[in-house]
């Protein structure tokens, strides 16, 4: 009677075991890639955390960044380290640029320096030279604008060696002064050398002075 209960037992047991069988084994055969077992049913039941956040379905991924890491465009969930070479980057890029256009800045007023002097020399020479030629030369109005450019491009310049901000008023104003110069030595000495070589450098330095205060105005 004991011998029967026994295995009685033992035939209950093999049973149960067939019952609860492994779901991975219940695949189709037909599924040769995974050899019966769908990795989705892994993941869909136990999804794997990054660190020691849940993978959510809703979070945004960004292109070409791993799952769990969002792109630095205000989408949350960067681990400290992504964050950090990401800030120190940005402020590489800045830096170099900044760099770039101080350079670009300093080469521009060192040109304008160079310009103003050279006008306010031959702005001098040219108001001696047209006195001393009489005539339509030494107009009064003629005259003043001569020194007046002169004086401008003195003035800008020294604003612009001792590091004024104001310089860029005064190189604004300076372009206007110049300008004006060229336009009475080409009109009163046509066939006057010193006259067009004044002009020319009139023209120049009006030319330079008009970018620098451009430049500063726009930074």
């Amino acid at each position: 009677m004991v011998k029967r209960n026994a295995g009685r037992g033992r035939s209950t047991t093999r049973s149960q075991n067939k019952a609860v069988s492994n779901p991975v084994e219940q695949r189709s055969p037909n599924d040769q890639s995974t050899g019966g077992y769908d990795p989705e049913d892994y993941h869909a039941e136990r999804p794997v955390p990054v660190g020691n956040a849940p993978i959510h379905s809703s979070t945004p991924v960004a292109e070409g960044i791993p799952t769990g890491i969002t792109a630095p465009d205000g989408l949350t969930g960067i681990p400290r380290s992504v964050q950090s070479t990401f800030t120190a980057a940005t402020q590489r890029d800045v830096a170099s640029q900044q760099r770039e256009g101080d350079m670009d800045h300093n080469a521009q007023m060192q040109e304008c320096l160079e310009n103003c002097k050279e006008c306010h020399a031959i702005c001098t020479e040219t108001a001696q030279h047209c006195l001393h030629m009489g005539g339509k030369h030494a107009e009064a109005a003629h005259i003043r604008l001569l020194l007046d450019c002169a004086d401008i491009c003195q003035t800008s310049t020294d604003f612009m060696l001792r590091g004024s901000p104001q310089h860029v008023l005064t190189c604004g104003a300076c372009a206007e002064v110049c300008l004006a110069c060229a336009e009475s030595c080409e009109r009163i000495g046509q066939q006057d050398s010193m006259m067009k070589k004044c002009a020319d450098i009139c023209r120049r330095c009006a030319e330079s002075c008009r970018q620098m205060a451009q430049m500063k105005a726009a930074a």
